[in-house]
This record gives structure tokens, sequence and C-alpha cells, in this order.
């Protein structure tokens, strides 16, 4: 017999590889009003602003925003007839009508609070209680702060006129109970309102787009929603036209957006580099890489973990399965995507000025992007991890600056990192490499982070120079 009220499995891993997504969204915070919606940390522009239902009790999504922001695990038909529409998502399904309160299927039989609504071409749906249908846990708080009356430009006054007091609520939308926010909280400085409600606001607000902004869009290459972390200098802000070199970072194993760093260590990357980024003038962009095992689209494997089976197949030279092929060359699309967002989000980056930065398995995606798009980077450093060079044609990088930096006490070995120097060595008429003393795997960056923009800074004037016909 069939369960009429089954547990709700959302999808987590890839259906073609079984390899789980870097990033699975747990709860999905939303402001009245306001067209930025937080996915936990990363802030993803709506289609349309959420808006409250008549009776106050829910909000009004974009039905398309649900889609992508769930996706690939939400699927919307039409039909059989006009105006009757299927919703799936985490095994669950979901029978709803244009211009009724009905909803058939799911998880609960009363019907919505608010009718679905057809506005401007675009199905509006109330999301908490359609969400709650399909298994999530919905709760909301009011909060009590200053609401911007008009949008705030980068060189806007500060005028006090331009505020009022009010409460805003705060919904969220959550893969489990731990994600309510209706829980009660004293401390204004606690977890709940540093990581959730400060968070939320200060996406509402539109603040300059300065320093550290987590975001997330959705890319229809990869049908999921990616995530990316910015850092702007606050230069952009008096200085709106000056064209800005850019970082690509790409974090080690099976790292998010905003783990770039060595954090069991209790040591933090990325902030090193928006010191510099923020003294020298550079963005930064800090990528994830799909699916765990992606390699930013490297289809080789580390540099003397094993050898390759098919050693003459180049585009599957370690006998990867069709569904892996495909997530690890989405992997490497991911990047890309990501990429061209930081582009439409701060048209200041000189795109013939990114340096592309990574460690461990993204000091292999640095090598392994650069030789399928060496178009698109002014230089590569790889920190502490190397791909299969026997596996790769490195002509398209032959000309291509490219910096290794690799630690004399690595586990990696000795004999893997020096036949990786003597190869380079041998390709590349712009190589360089530099060795962190007692360094283990993962550390080597921390002595050389200046030295590394030193780098990039002797690349950029060595390409000035070419380009003004003097050489150094």
């Amino acid at each position: 017999m069939t369960d009429p009220n089954p547990a709700p499995k959302p999808l987590t891993c890839s259906p073609r590889s079984g390899w789980e997504f870097i990033f699975n969204l747990k709860n999905l915070y939303l402001v009245d009003g306001s067209s930025v919606a937080l996915l936990d940390r990363y802030a993803y522009e709506l289609v349309q602003p959420a808006e409250r239902c008549a009776d106050g009790t829910d909000l009004y999504l974009v039905l398309e925003d649900l889609r992508r922001i769930y996706a690939p695990d939400f699927a919307v038909l039409e039909g059989p007839e006009p105006g009757l529409w299927t919703i799936r998502h985490a095994g669950l399904e979901v029978h709803v009508s244009e211009n009724s309160r009905q909803a058939t299927g799911g998880c609960g039989d009363d019907p919505l609070p608010c009718p679905v609504l057809r506005r401007g071409g675009r199905l509006l749906v109330p999301a908490g209680s359609l969400m709650r249908r399909l298994g999530k846990h919905v709760s909301f708080r009011d909060e009590f702060t200053w609401i911007d009356q008009q949008a705030a430009g980068v060189n806007d006054r500060p005028d006090p006129a331009r505020y009022r007091p009010g409460s805003t609520r705060i919904w969220a939308i959550s893969t489990s109970p731990e994600g309510a926010i209706d829980v009660p909280e004293s401390d204004i400085h606690g977890p709940l309102h540093r990581h959730v409600i400060a968070p939320a606001l200060q996406a509402s607000r539109r603040a300059h787009p300065c320093g550290i902004t987590r975001r997330a869009f959705y890319s229809a290459h990869v049908d999921k929603c990616l995530t990316c972390e910015l850092y702007l200098p606050f230069s952009t802000v008096f200085e709106p036209d000056k064209p800005l070199r850019c970082i690509l970072l790409l974090p080690g194993a099976n790292g998010t957006a905003n783990t770039f760093d060595s954090t069991r260590h209790g040591t933090d990357l990325t902030q090193a580099y928006q010191h510099y980024a923020e003294e020298r003038g550079f963005a930064l962009v800090t990528v994830e890489s799909y699916v765990r095992g992606g390699q930013y689209g490297d289809v080789t494997a580390p540099l003397g973990r094993t050898a390759p089976t098919r050693p003459n197949d180049p585009e599957n030279p370690f006998g990867r399965t069709p569904g892996e092929l495909e997530d690890i060359s989405r992997s490497g699309q991911s990047v890309l995507d990501t990429l061209d967002f930081a582009f439409e989000q701060c048209p200041q980056i000189d795109r013939s000025r990114v340096y592309a930065v990574g460690l461990s398995m993204g000091g292999m995606g640095v090598v392994s992007l650069g030789v399928r798009h060496p178009e698109l980077f002014a230089g590569l450093v790889a920190i502490a991890g190397m791909p299969c060079l026997d596996c790769l044609d490195l002509s398209p990088i032959a000309e291509v600056p490219l910096l290794y930096l690799f630690g004399s006490e690595d586990l990696g070995g000795q004999d893997f990192m020096l036949y990786a120097v003597r190869t380079l060595k041998r390709h590349l008429k712009r190589f360089s490499y530099k060795v962190s003393g007692g360094a283990v795997h993962g550390f080597e960056w921390q002595p050389y982070t200046r030295q590394i923009f030193d780098w990039i800074d002797s690349v950029a004037a060595s390409e000035d120079g070419r380009a003004s016909g003097h050489t150094h």
C-alpha cells in the first residue's frame, strides 16, 4: 500500500554520478518586499520582490524563482488542462490551480492561505505554504529595524530622512526544524542575529557593492544555483570606472565558495587575500566545484596518486563513467559561469587581467582550466596541487605565466613535486616555482601570500612592457 504522506527526500547528490553537490540549500530566508533572498548565507536576486499575501500569513514568490532555487530537484509541469500545475520536489508532488486556493498531494490537505495568481505572464505562489506541502519547515520572525524608503546609490549621502523605523518580517523555509527563526533570542549579538537577521536585512537594503558579498545565482548550463564569494575593494566606490585586476580563487577538495581556507587549522586564507586585494586594488572571485570530486573539470587524477587506466585516451585517461564525466564537465562549466557572473556584477574587472589561484584540488583545476581556456587567464598559480601532467597537452599554456608553490613536507611526495617542476620547466616558457620550507599540505601559501601578489604585479608589468615594445 502506498504511503499517502511519504517522507520527503531532497535530492542532495547528482543522479548521474552519485557525487554529492557542493552546495545543498538548507535555509531559504525571505524579507517581505525585498528582491534579494538569502540561500543560507548567499544573496540571490529574485525575479521580482517577495510580496506578502493579503492576510499576512504567507509570501508570494514567482514560481520560477522556486524552481531555480531548488533545482535540479524541482519540476513544474502544466496540464493536463490549462491553469492546472503539477509541482514535484523531494519525492513529493503537489497539484495547484490558477486563481484557486485548492492544492492536493504532498504533506497535508489544507487549502492554501491565498490563491495561486498569474501576473505579467508569471505564476505567483504562496511560497511558505507550497514548500510546507513539499516537506519543508516554515517559520518567521518580526524584527525592528530602520527601513530604507528609497534605493541607495553608491554615492548617495546617508540622509536620515530616507529611513523610517518599522518592523520587517523575515521568513525561513528550511529542510529541518533546526532552521526555524521563530525562536526568541535576547542577545542581539547572538548567532541567530549575526548569521540570519543582520545579513537578511543588509541584503534587503542593497548595501554598497564593496567588501565581501556572498552571492548565489542560477546557471542554466548546470541547472543549479551556484555560489560564489566576491570581494571588491572600497576604491570601487570612489573610482567606479577604474579597471580592476581579478584573482579567481579555487578552493581545495570539496570546498564551498566561502571556504578557501585552512580553517581546520584556524587560519583563513581568504582573509589574507582580501588584505592584499584591498591594498592593491584587486577583485576576488571564489568559486565552488559543483559536485564533490568534480575537480573543476579536470578529468585526470592528482599527480602520482594513481596510474591512468586509459593512457591513450586524452578525454578519459582514468576510465570515468559517462555520468562522472558529465559531472566533471559541469564542475568546469560552473567556474566559467561564475566568472561570467562576476563580470556582470563588477564591470570594472579587466577581463585581460584575470589570474587563477588554486589550492590543492584547486591547483589541479588551475592548470587544467588554463589548458582548456588559456585565453581567459593572464597568469596561473597552483598551490600544493598538480594534475597528472602526462595526461595533459601543455602547449596551450606554453606562453602563460605559471607559478607552482609547494611545501617541502607535503605528504604528496617530494618526488612527484620535483617531477612536476622538471616537466613544467620543459614545456612552459614562463614557469617559476617556490618551495615553502617545512610546510605541510595546505600551508604552502602562508609565507607567500604577499609574494604571490608581487608575482602577479611582475607578470602585469611584463605584459605592459611587451605591449609597449620594451622587454625587461
